[in-house]
């Protein structure tokens, strides 16, 4: 069994493995939430001043007390005012929340009238955490309404895993616009279907080519501009 010192280790290699790998006009915030939300640094790309954040963060000691819903809330505050086109939350929870005083339907309102994106990294062992699916339940809704996933794994050596899964599909994004029929600053739900495609059959090269299904993960909708305004 690892201890918490050596899981903060590993967590902070691979934060900032992954932070450097980007581009340099990137940039990053540390939360940290046990009873109340914390910043532990400010906007930045800079690598030393992320290792200094890393070095506190592997200092936080886990306790039972978890504010989730009020550290998303301020964070989806703070992206909003950040001038950046792309903004995103990577949580690293179980999904439980005890003393939060923001309510998960405040939450999720929010979520939806903002732009960002939530993506999870969920490392819980289901063995020993009998709320384990509750929490999952939690972060899968709050990802998928932002357009977000989940990315899993009950093996904490494994977590570099999680973060080149992340790094992978924070690369490959598309953004599509439209105008909406009515402006009426009502919510609006958005479906993209996408058609499947044909790829080699390498397994039977005489054959035809195979039809590959694709999906779309996108937020669940969007409110329309009130035209009054």
């Amino acid at each position: 069994m690892k201890t918490h010192r050596e899981l903060s280790n590993i967590l902070g290699s691979n934060i900032l493995r992954f932070i450097t790998q980007t581009k340099e006009s990137t940039e990053y915030s540390f939360m940290t939430f046990g009873e109340r939300p914390q910043i532990l640094m400010d906007w930045t790309h800079n690598s030393s001043v992320v290792g200094e954040a890393l070095n506190k963060l592997a200092l936080v000691r886990p306790s039972g007390l978890s504010a989730l819903y009020d550290a998303c809330y301020l964070g989806i505050e703070t992206l909003r005012q950040r001038s950046h086109p792309r903004r995103a939350i990577v949580l690293l929870s179980d999904g439980q929340d005890n003393v939060s005083k923001r309510s998960y339907q405040r939450l999720g309102e929010l979520l939806k009238q903002s732009d960002v994106v939530v993506y999870a990294l969920y490392t819980t062992d289901p063995i020993n955490d009998q709320l384990g699916e509750f929490g999952r339940s939690v972060l899968r809704e709050l990802t998928t309404v932002s357009g977000g996933t989940v990315f899993e794994t009950f093996n904490k050596s494994k977590i570099n895993e999680l973060f080149d899964s992340l790094a992978m599909e924070m690369r490959h994004q598309y953004v599509i616009g439209f105008s909406p029929a009515g402006l009426d600053g009502k919510w609006r739900t958005v479906k993209i279907k996408v058609k499947p495609i044909e790829v080699p059959n390498t397994s039977q090269p005489n054959k035809p080519n195979k039809q590959m299904k694709l999906t779309a993960r996108t937020r669940h909708g969007f409110y329309a501009p009130n035209s009054s305004r």
